[in-house]
Formats: structure tokens, C-alpha cells, sequence
């Protein structure tokens, strides 16, 4: 059996984890880490194949993914599939992050990738991804796992940006929020919010302990209320387009 785990805050990363698992396996069994509901405890045998599917945000996976690793996964000499999607700066540690966290609750991670998708804050860089070239990247890649040995023992060799072990990104200094006079207090950013950063009876406003920046607050608000407002948010976007304007390609890994 094939299982299908991956957090999405809105579409870009549960694309990607789709398109993956169902070329391997059209009955894989898929839970999105976003809500709780989606979160079962999962006890993978040496026969099972994991694909593990997370954003990237500042280099790891979201903060709140990382306990929720040791909560529902345990493997048995399982072998797994790392999937990370970033927003076409860099995906830095995170690939190397989910191998260890995975490697620690009994997997084996035999093939990885890097894909691109629109970034979560400067939502002008990567707008139109994932595209179709990306599509058949995910599916070129989903094909080469179907195929593959799983191979048990040997450990894929992933890109690390330093030797630290595993980390989460503690935040960012920007994060959405209603005001101005467009916010109707419909409240659907509310419901819609992975860490309950916004409080249904103050929509307009957002607990920045609590949120992660993952936008889709933004994308799910039918007044296009919410943004990014703060101060320094313009001038960081600009800097951070000029930077990171030309188009990244998609990576693989695979243990063969």
C-alpha cells in the first residue's frame, strides 16, 4: 500500500504529493497534515511505500509538521519518498530534514525531490507554478519510484546547507492580515487557517505567533481583504523578485 502524507495550506504541495502518488499508485491513501483531521496514526510495514510531501518555509518544513512525525508515522524498514515544494528560492535543508526525521520513526528514504511552486509570501515569483513542465517532471519522477527496488540499507546522499541536525523555521517577520475597509467579517479566513492565527470574531486581525505565513488566507478571502500590509512589505518584495525572478528547475534523487 502507498501512503500518500503531505501538509498543504492551500493547493501547490497537494499537487505535487497527488500527481506523485497516484502515477505509483492510482489507490494510495492520502492524509493532509493541514487539520486534524487528516492526521491518523500510521504503521507502515517493510512492504509499504511513504510519500512524504512538505513546503518549505525559510529552509525547513513548517514548524508544526516536525512533532507530528514521531505522533502518527512509524515505519518498519519502510521505504519512503521525500517530496519537498518551495517557492523558487531554495529548499536548503528541508529535503535532508524530512530524510532524518523519517530515518529516526523506522523509514528508508529511496528516492527525493525538489519541485517549485508559487511562493507563499511573494506570491508574484513562480505565479504560474506548478506548470505543465512541472507536471511532467512530478509524473517522470512518480514513474522512476513505481519502477524502482526498494532498495533497504543504503542511505540516498541529499543536499544539506549545513551539518545541523533537524529544525523547523520559527517565522517571519511579515503576516496577512484584513484591515483597511474591505474585511466584511465573513470569517472564511478563520475556518480555512491550518493554526487557528485568526479569530473568527476579530477576522481583520492575525495572532503572529501562530501563523506561518502560508498565504492562503489571502487566496480564500472573497473580499480581497487580506494581504500583506505591514511596513517594508513592497520594498522586501521587490528586493526579493530581483533575486529570485529566473526560473529554477526541478530536482531528483533516487537510490539506483
Amino acid at each position: 500500500m502507498t501512503y500518500d502524507v503531505h501538509f498543504s495550506a492551500f493547493n501547490g504541495t497537494n499537487y505535487c504529493a497527488l500527481t506523485v502518488s497516484s502515477t505509483i499508485d492510482p489507490d494510495a491513501r492520502r492524509f493532509n497534515w493541514r487539520r486534524e483531521e487528516g492526521r491518523e496514526i500510521l504503521n507502515l510495514a517493510q512492504d509499504d511505500l511513504l510519500v512524504f510531501s512538505m513546503p518549505v518555509y525559510g529552509g525547513f518544513i513548517p514548524s508544526l509538521c516536525v512533532p507530528l512525525v514521531s505522533s502518527f508515522l512509524t515505519g518498519h524498514d519502510t521505504p519512503a519518498v521525500v517530496i519537498a515544494t518551495y517557492g523558487n528560492r531554495a529548499y536548503d535543508n528541508a529535503l535532508a530534514q524530512m530524510q532524518e526525521l523519517l530515518e529516526a520513526r523506522g523509514f528508508h528514504v529511496i528516492a527525493a525531490g525538489a519541485f517549485v511552486c508559487r511562493h507563499s509570501i511573494f506570491s508574484s515569483v513562480a505565479s504560474k507554478r506548478p506548470d505543465e513542465a512541472d507536471r511532467a517532471a512530478l509524473v517522470a519522477f512518480g514513474e522512476h519510484v513505481r519502477s524502482m527496488e526498494k532498495h533497504s540499507g543504503s542511505h540516498l546522499a541529499l543536499p544539506r546547507k549545513d551539518a545541523s541536525g533537524p529544525e523547523s523555521f520559527k517565522g517571519v517577520s511579515f503576516h496577512p492580515d484584513g484591515r483597511g475597509n474591505l474585511c466584511t467579517g465573513c470569517g472564511s479566513c478563520a475556518a480555512f487557517c491550518t493554526t487557528l492565527a485568526i479569530d473568527p470574531t476579530h477576522p481583520w486581525d492575525t495572532d503572529a505567533d501562530k501563523c506561518i505565513a502560508c498565504g492562503a488566507c489571502i487566496r480564500v478571502c472573497p473580499a480581497k481583504a487580506r494581504d500583506y500590509h505591514c511596513q517594508g512589505f513592497v520594498e522586501a518584495r521587490r528586493a526579493f523578485e530581483a533575486k529570485n525572478g529566473e526560473r529554477k528547475a526541478d530536482e531528483t534523487w533516487f537510490l539506483d
